[in-house]
């Protein structure tokens, strides 16, 4: 008869068994579209722990949590490739700054990178952004973006002095002894208002 402690080492060792031939079937698939669409390459982040990749997964957590997403960000590229692999609780995700990248995934080839199911089912950027540009795909990525183009066209930004009133305001909210303080909620606020006023 089979005791527990033989049951759990089966278990564990199909398990075990499991994620090697998951994660070996998903190498080869992964390799079999880089070469077929003439990709090279992606290096890899150093990880401190490359199983799961909790230090990123704990760092971006903590930079969300404490409003220093951004500093974070520009600190997990420092001193690495434009592009990278990053693991992401056993999910490999890409990083990167390269703008012909990102002008590939938002404007040319926009169809072949799904963001919705990651950014939107799992409901972890509800609190900021729901549906948009940057969290929807198909019809409802082609609609936002659609309200959005006119502010990527130069000729928006040729004429500034319409804005002046309004950043003068802005600014007259700052501290003018230099103290440090939340500019957060005061240009969510101008963004607003200027939206409203244009």
């Amino acid at each position: 008869m089979i005791n527990f402690w033989q049951l759990s080492s089966y278990a564990l060792c199909i398990g075990i068994i499991f994620f090697f031939s998951k994660e070996g079937f998903e190498y080869v698939n992964y390799t079999l579209k880089r070469r077929e669409k003439g990709c090279g390459v992606i290096p890899r982040y150093p990880h401190l722990d490359p199983f799961l990749g909790l230090d990123v997964v704990v760092g971006m957590a903590k930079s969300l949590k404490q409003d220093y997403f951004l500093v974070w960000l520009n600190k997990i590229h420092e001193n690495k490739p434009k592009t990278f692999v990053v693991n992401f609780v056993g999910s490999r995700f890409i990083y990167t700054i390269e703008p012909e990248n990102m002008k590939s995934m938002s404007a040319i080839n926009w169809k072949d990178f799904a963001v919705g199911p990651m950014r939107r089912n799992n409901k972890a950027t509800h609190p900021f952004a729901d549906k948009g540009v940057n969290t929807v795909d198909g019809k409802e990525w082609e609609f936002s973006r659609l309200l959005i183009k006119p502010f990527f066209m130069r000729e928006a930004f040729a004429n500034t002095r319409r804005l002046s009133k309004h950043v003068d305001r802005l600014l007259d909210h700052f501290p003018e002894d230099g103290e440090t303080f939340n500019i957060q909620p005061l240009v969510q606020r101008w963004v607003s208002y200027c939206s409203w006023t244009r």
